[in-house]
């Protein structure tokens, strides 16, 4: 269960997100964070249809490629993926992200 004060917040930055896309609702944002939308697959989705008329390409022959960058927080982020979209708002149970060897690691104790 949350706090109130913590879904409070996760609120407001959800109203955030979505009225900073409104304000420009053809431009992908430099950081959609996936945690916030109500249903992502549908925004990854979007960005693969996106990515297909730009460049012509059958749709169904895209494949989904994630890279993890080195970006501290999203504010680092100063200009929009040319080849796709920056997501954050991720998380891991069992595990843990090795920001030292770039790979996934078990979870501390």
């Amino acid at each position: 269960r949350k706090a109130l004060s913590s879904w409070l917040l996760n609120f407001t930055n959800r109203l955030q997100q979505l009225d900073e896309w409104q304000n420009n609702p053809l431009e992908i944002p430099k950081v959609t964070m996936l945690s916030y939308l109500v249903n992502p697959q549908s925004f990854l989705t979007a960005i693969n249809q996106v990515a297909a008329q730009r460049n012509q390409w059958e749709l169904d022959k895209l494949v989904t490629y994630s890279e993890v960058t080195r970006f501290a927080s999203i504010e680092n982020v100063d200009k929009i993926n040319p080849e796709g979209a920056y997501i954050g708002g991720l998380s891991m149970q069992g595990a843990r992200w090795d920001t030292n060897s770039n790979v996934i690691d078990k979870s501390k104790p």
